[in-house]
């Protein structure tokens, strides 16, 4: 045993807890045990009911403050990244932008020509879905949220392999992917 085990809260209780057992023997700790249970768990049960009214309405209360503060921190943090990483996301964006601009233009222009095959229709809705999800990836950039920006970075990545088979599949005549028949 520690320190913090011999004088800490569990020390202590284990010292009292042992001290009972001899006075009074294992049967009698034990039932006196679940008594106190429940009497704890009903008593945390009426001071909840007890106090969740005033702490309801001091947070009713304090919610403008708390949440202009909130903002103000949210936004002040946002502009330190964009002062950051601007030039940086002013690129991601206009890549961003050549390759929606690209995807919309290569539709309008093939769209009579190749609309009714599944190729086209599957690689037409993947690439609106990878240019959402782009957004999304700058969207959680610009407000700090890294990590889920990676996450749907990953998504993107998933979206442009499954582009990327459907297309080598038609390119080879494959027709026995069921989405390309």
């Amino acid at each position: 045993m520690g320190f913090d085990d011999d004088f800490g809260l569990e020390g202590i209780i284990a010292r009292v807890v042992d001290q009972l057992v001899e006075e009074h023997g294992s049967d009698w700790v034990i039932e006196r045990s679940e008594r106190l249970e429940e009497a704890t768990a009903k008593a945390v049960t009426e001071a909840s009911k007890a106090v969740t009214p005033s702490v309801v309405e001091s947070l009713r209360r304090d919610a403008p403050g708390m949440l202009r503060n909130r903002r103000d921190s949210r936004r002040d943090y946002r502009e330190m990244i964009e002062e950051h990483w601007s030039e940086a996301f002013d690129l991601y964006e206009m890549v961003l932008r050549i390759g929606f601009e690209a995807g919309t233009d290569f539709g309008e222009s093939r769209a009579e020509q190749l609309g009714q095959r599944a190729v086209f229709k599957i690689l037409t809705r993947l690439h609106a879905r990878g240019c959402r999800i782009a957004e999304e990836i700058l969207v959680l950039l610009k407000n700090g949220y890294g990590q889920g920006a990676l996450a749907r970075w990953r998504s993107l990545h998933e979206v442009t392999c499954v582009a990327m088979c459907a297309r080598r599949a038609h390119q080879k005549g494959n027709r026995s992917v069921p989405l390309l028949r």
